[in-house]
Formats: C-alpha cells, sequence, structure tokens
C-alpha cells in the first residue's frame, strides 16, 4: 500500500487548491488513515478550510471520508481495521453500506491506530498538572 507524502496544509495557499485537477487528488486507498499530518495535507486538497479546522481528529477524519463513496472507503475500513489489530470477519460489513455508517466506524479504527502509535514516554509533552484516580 502506498503513503501518500505531501508537503504540509499550512504551506498551501487557496490558490494553489484552486488549481489541483481531479486526476491529482488522491485516492481513498492512497491516504494514510492512521497519520494525522497526512489527514490534514489531504484535507486541504478535497475541502474548503472551514469544512475541518478547528475541528478534532475523529471530525477531521469524518468530513475527509465524506470525499468519497462506499465502495472506495469499504477496503480502506477492513484494511485499517486489520492493521488495528481487529479480527475483520467481526466487523458487520454487510450493515456498513452508507457513509452514515461507515465514516464514524472509520474515524474510530483511526483514532485508535493513531493513539496506539503515539509515543507518551516524551514528558515534555505531557501537560503537568494530570491527576490519575
Amino acid at each position: 500500500m502506498k503513503t501518500l507524502t505531501i508537503s504540509p496544509a499550512s504551506n498551501a495557499s487557496d490558490n494553489d487548491i484552486d488549481d489541483i485537477d481531479d486526476a491529482s487528488l488522491p485516492e481513498a486507498h492512497e491516504i494514510n488513515w492512521a497519520n494525522t499530518l497526512a489527514i490534514c495535507d489531504v484535507l486541504a486538497l478535497w475541502n474548503a478550510p472551514g469544512e475541518y479546522e478547528n475541528k478534532s481528529i475523529y471530525k477531521q477524519i469524518f468530513v475527509l471520508a465524506n470525499n468519497f463513496s462506499p465502495t472506495e472507503i469499504r477496503p480502506v475500513y477492513m484494511l485499517t481495521a486489520a492493521k488495528a489489530g481487529y479480527d475483520t470477519k467481526s466487523l458487520k460489513m454487510k450493515t456498513l453500506k452508507s457513509m452514515k455508517m461507515l465514516a464514524p466506524e472509520l474515524a474510530n479504527i483511526s483514532i485508535s491506530l493513531i493513539n496506539a502509535k503515539t509515543d507518551i514516554d516524551v514528558e515534555d509533552d505531557l501537560p503537568t498538572n494530570i491527576t490519575v484516580k
């Protein structure tokens, strides 16, 4: 599976986004759904900034997934679930026929992978006022 590498979204201007034709837009299977930077970069290509800026990563994945058809997202969902360690036979694929059902499921699994890959050993990134009960 190819991993999409795009320059950071913050470097793209509105004119750059307008100049992108449909042939250069990545397909659903080309996106690394377990990488927040890749998701943000692709969102900048597919959507207007107001649709995804200042939203949680869950909402950003949801917005991005809705740029594709269920036929395009279903294999991505299965592959992402397999990467996250889910038993693909237990995914209930027959009930996930619409983007209304698929997008939240893909977002949940993608966030599971993102969280699993996050390095929390770096003390500088953690807030100092955490209380564990």
